[in-house]
């Protein structure tokens, strides 16, 4: 579970884009214990949609909407913010386990993540 604290310094846009981000990690996650793999469904979502990351042999996937909704805003960012936002969401990690994967300093995940949040929520209009 994440620090509490971690929000408190967030305005109350940019914690409603973090909590959507977290159902939409914790969504992200249940596929994959499903036996979807999550580099897999992920990369698939964001390239062809929820209906097009369906692989043969599968059902298509089913999304609420509200996460097809983060999905597609997340699919939107730079490759820089794309990986943090999805290392950090996705595998309920330590910021600063989740820096050193991305070979980079804990306090540029924080300002990347921080940069992501503030795009997803011009883009989601909240």
């Amino acid at each position: 579970m994440r620090d509490p604290r971690a929000m408190n310094a967030m305005d109350p846009d940019t914690k409603l884009v973090h909590a959507m981000l977290e159902a939409w990690g914790r969504w992200a996650k249940d596929m994959e214990s499903h036996g979807w793999p999550l580099e897999t469904i992920l990369a698939r979502m964001m390239e062809y949609g929820p209906q097009g990351a369906a692989q043969q042999g599968r059902p298509p996937i089913s999304m609420p909407e509200d996460i097809a909704r983060i999905d597609a805003a997340v699919a939107q960012l730079c490759v820089i913010d794309r990986r943090a936002v999805v290392a950090y969401y996705t595998r309920w990690e330590p910021p600063e386990a989740v820096a050193r994967r991305l070979h980079i300093k804990e306090r540029e995940l924080r300002r990347t993540l921080q940069r992501a949040r503030w795009r997803l929520a011009a883009w989601l209009r909240i």
